[in-house]
């Protein structure tokens, strides 16, 4: 039986899944959104879980793929109260989290003991660790700093130029007055550096690399799907590509070997099966890596680079 863990808005699940009943493979799919209902049994002898969907239970050991797209194993009933608010309620609400975050965190560690693509554990992670891990494997990286010493900023935009910001964590979104908006990476220069209090939050600035093109990437453990992303390029083009996703050509590219092993040593290192990664190439023949998301999107790439990429994933399940 394979095991698929995902969201129920995720559409590239609902591609994979298609592939699979056309094979006949038979799957079990549990959303974050879903409420799971499960049993574990924990005795001298032996350790067991089940899990129980629309009247179809299956058993820890019948499982023999899983899929982690995103989310989590959902056990939380929340206590249903009258508006009114309480220091006592919230704690509760806050009590039920975690014991449900308790069973999931303990199942997705028995998961792991199998044949798996993707890590609960693994969905979010640290951009400057990555940053980091990055350099060390041979991969060029923008030059970027973190600091709340407002000289120490400005000397650095002086000395690039072009810098830009962007989120330290995971992009921030917001909806005010039923418009929606989003966090991105912005250019930002001296000026708006100098109108800085004297006391902020860590500020990240990197040097903001001159792009011939950039690369989309999505990987499922040693094999490398990528699209090429060729901007206008004019003058005052955005440095967050997604806010020119409508004017630019996108085709296939092949990643060069070196390229491939370095990111393959760089996963292994943060222990990554699957995920999307950003690359830029520069005028002056340089491969320079930006980020990876473990659980980034890839119905885009999969359509406009032929790549079928979610019949791959069936495969991969199915073998």
């Amino acid at each position: 039986m394979i095991l698929i863990i995902s969201e129920d808005f995720d559409q590239t699940t609902c591609q994979v899944i298609d592939w699979l009943k056309y094979n006949n493979k038979p799957f079990f799919r549990i959303n974050t959104q879903d409420f799971s209902k499960i049993s574990i049994s924990l005795k001298n002898k032996e350790s067991v879980f089940y899990l129980e969907k629309g009247g179809v239970f299956i058993s820890e050991k019948d499982i023999t793929k899983i899929w982690h797209r995103r989310g989590m194993i959902n056990t939380a009933i929340m206590p249903n109260v009258e508006k009114t608010e309480t220091a006592i309620i919230d704690n509760l609400r806050k009590t039920v989290m975690n014991e449900s975050h308790t069973i999931n965190n303990y199942i997705m560690k028995r998961l792991l003991k199998k044949d798996i693509i993707g890590n609960y554990f693994k969905q979010e992670i640290n951009k400057l660790e990555v940053l980091e891990e990055a350099r060390k494997v041979g991969l060029n990286i923008p030059e970027t700093i973190i600091s709340v010493n407002n000289s120490e900023l400005l000397n650095f935009q002086t000395l690039h130029k072009k810098v830009i910001t962007k989120p330290i964590y995971e992009v921030f979104h917001y909806t005010d007055k039923g418009k929606h908006g989003v966090s991105r990476t912005e250019r930002i220069g001296k000026d708006e550096l100098k109108l800085l209090n004297d006391l902020h939050m860590p500020i990240l600035l990197q040097q903001e690399i001159d792009r011939k093109y950039e690369l989309r990437i999505f990987f499922i453990k040693k094999e490398y799907y990528c699209l090429c992303m060729i901007p206008n390029n004019e003058k005052n083009a955005s440095p967050d590509i997604r806010n020119e996703l409508n004017s630019i050509r996108k085709i296939p590219f092949n990643l060069p070997a070196i390229i491939k092993s370095k990111l393959t040593k760089l996963n292994e290192k943060l222990s990554l099966h699957t995920g999307s990664i950003d690359m830029i190439y520069t005028y002056d023949n340089r491969y320079v890596f930006l980020e990876v998301n473990p659980v980034g999107q890839f119905g885009t790439l999969s359509n406009v680079g032929n790549f079928h990429i979610e019949k791959k994933i069936a495969e991969e399940l199915s073998n």
